[in-house]
């Protein structure tokens, strides 16, 4: 347990960062020596300490990281999980699957269900692989699992093909005595809505009462704003967002929305222009975490920026 003082109470730490970079890397090297390591503290580094050490070092953080109120051990995206749960991401021979007692899958829902095109995936079987590696989790009496089902265009339609994935998680971790939470949100907002009751049954009427609770939402257009940008905090919804409202009419179409209706005429699709699926993921978690990888393998467009600040950052606050 001595380990254990060398993570408690250091969440704002750099070296504590750089444990939860290196989790949530997408480096695909394999290599012990690749430069997104070279943040890491050396007592979790065999090479230095020794395989035993550097492997209690590492029990220790995930013992930490799982008490902490930060998302370290978070995913944005279904394939997330395998890393999260599978990959030894310190080399030190460690199974993260012994050792998780928390998770947040934060889910895109129509990333989870939808094609590249925007149709509905002929086969669910990807999301429900990555999904089932879940019950790899040795120990869920206890666990906290956290479920976040984020929509920007709300489609209900969507919904019972979502739920029907996510609910063998639900069922299997709540029968072994987990503690699960599953939520929707849409992600330009803080409208928010319990909806593990309707993972488990959907039962008739279900869309009317959903709907009741989205049209009290205010209709409010708000401003862009360089802060909101990065914490959008508005307990709105915009028309343009609303698809719920003609998703049944024949010819529907969620391309024909406009993606914008701010007063300022910023268009919230140039943002989509910038940067791909896993770029936009990664700035995300860059402000939760800080910091990045610039090895070649790594999403690391960041790291050149922050390397100029060095430890003059102005925006080292805003980091965990």
């Amino acid at each position: 347990m001595v380990y254990d003082n060398l993570w408690d109470g250091n969440n704002e730490d750099r070296q504590h960062r750089a444990m939860g970079r290196t989790l949530q890397s997408v480096c695909s090297s394999g290599d012990k020596e690749c430069p997104c390591r070279d943040g890491l503290p050396h007592f979790v580094k065999p090479a230095f300490v020794g395989s035993d050490a550097a492997l209690e070092a590492v029990e220790a953080w995930y013992r930490a990281a799982q008490r902490d109120p930060w998302p370290f051990l978070w995913a944005s995206q279904v394939r997330h999980v395998e890393r999260l749960v599978t990959a030894d991401a310190f080399f030190v021979g460690l199974n993260p699957a012994d050792v998780l007692r928390k998770l947040t899958l934060e889910l895109d829902m129509e990333g989870l269900l939808l094609s590249p095109d925007g149709d509905f995936a002929a086969d669910p079987s990807i999301a429900r692989h990555y999904l089932g590696l879940l019950s790899k989790i040795k120990n869920k009496r206890g666990f906290d699992l956290n479920v976040i089902l984020s929509q920007r265009r709300i489609r209900l339609n969507l919904w019972p093909q979502a739920f029907d994935l996510i609910r063998p998680v639900l069922n299997e971790f709540e029968n072994e005595g987990a503690c699960v939470h599953v939520t929707w949100n849409h992600d330009e907002g803080e409208a928010i809505r319990d909806v593990k009751s309707l993972v488990k049954e959907l039962p008739v009427g279900w869309k009317k009462d959903v709907i009741s609770f989205l049209d009290d939402v205010s209709r409010s257009v708000y401003r862009h704003d360089a802060i909101l940008i990065l914490s959008l905090q508005q307990d709105n919804i915009r028309d343009s967002r609303r698809h719920y409202e003609d998703e049944d009419r024949s010819d529907y179409d969620p391309e024909d929305y406009p993606e914008s209706e701010y007063d300022d005429g910023f268009d919230d699709s140039d943002m989509e222009d910038w940067m791909d699926e896993d770029e936009q993921d990664f700035a995300i978690h860059e402000l939760l975490m800080g910091g990045g990888c610039s090895c070649p393998h790594c999403s690391g467009m960041f790291d050149d920026d922050m390397d100029e600040m060095g430890d003059d950052d102005p925006y080292d606050d805003l980091y965990i």
